[in-house]
């Protein structure tokens, strides 16, 4: 995700088509839906298991407004919730300048750089972990080897990531609670 159109959305006027072609109704879906399986199977490499799931996710990109989640990042920031980001530099679908700037938008964000393999996530990894032990309340890590399925292929660093963060807000509750 990004805060402006990334060159999974552009240009705009296809999905718009695209929208309105389906909304013309059964006649037009009953040919869209094997021609928007096929390209999303054989030209995006995208596993939909209907025409009609993968029509969705056309719906799904031509409504997001990119621009509105300024606000809610804004809201994070005044807050003390933990975020967590994730980006590739060889994402089909998202230039990496696109999720760096969404990075950026986060006060206070740790950046870190995961080299390629399972020995850079495991150096990527560690330090996740120390930074959150530190307190650091947002933490972005940029994967520059890695494409778009950044959630199959680093599931357990995702993972992880989560759960240290998750266990450390838990752990600063109690200390709290027992200070009381």
């Amino acid at each position: 995700m990004g805060l402006i159109d990334h060159r999974g959305i552009r240009p705009l006027w296809r999905l718009t088509l695209f929208v309105w072609l389906w909304n013309l109704g059964t006649i037009t879906q009953f040919f869209l839906k094997p021609l928007i399986y096929l390209l999303y199977k054989y030209v995006l490499k995208i596993r939909a298991e209907t025409g009609e799931v993968a029509a969705t996710c056309v719906f799904a990109m031509r409504n997001v407004d990119l621009s509105s989640q300024n606000e809610y990042i804004r809201i994070l920031n005044n807050s003390n919730v933990r975020v967590f980001i994730a980006h590739a530099g060889r994402d089909w679908f998202i230039e990496p300048e696109i999720s760096e700037n969404f990075a950026d938008s986060f006060s206070g964000v740790e950046k870190l750089i995961c080299g390629a393999g399972a020995e850079g996530e495991n150096i990527v990894s560690d330090h996740v972990k120390r930074v959150i032990d530190e307190g650091k309340r947002r933490v972005s890590v940029y994967f520059p080897e890695d494409g778009h399925f950044l959630q199959k292929y680093r599931a357990k660093l995702l993972a992880n990531a989560v759960y240290w963060m998750l266990n450390d807000e838990t752990e600063r509750h109690f200390r709290r609670k027992a200070h009381l």
